[in-house]
């Protein structure tokens, strides 16, 4: 599990070992479908984005129209009971 002072302990641990360590960009971590809006206005083209439209959990939105959705069959799926 992450807490705020993880990055930063890891970021020191890889450079202890001598590894070149480049920072990049914070991300949304996708726990919940309540996580789905910002990581679909972040990625409107993802096949995350994509797949959460299809279902109908996130409205279609974002600068360029979305591609037609992939087809379920196509895309892995993992469901936890």
């Amino acid at each position: 599990m992450s807490t705020a002072r993880t990055g930063r302990a890891q970021h020191a641990r890889l450079r202890s070992l001598g590894l070149d360590v480049a920072v990049l960009p914070t991300l949304v971590d996708l726990d919940t479908v309540d996580d789905l809006p910002a990581i679909v206005t972040a990625g409107p083209a993802t096949r995350t984005a994509r797949l959460a439209a299809h279902l109908g959990l996130v409205p279609l939105h974002g600068p360029a129209p979305l591609p037609a959705p992939l087809p379920l069959d196509l895309l892995p799926l993992h469901v936890v009971a």
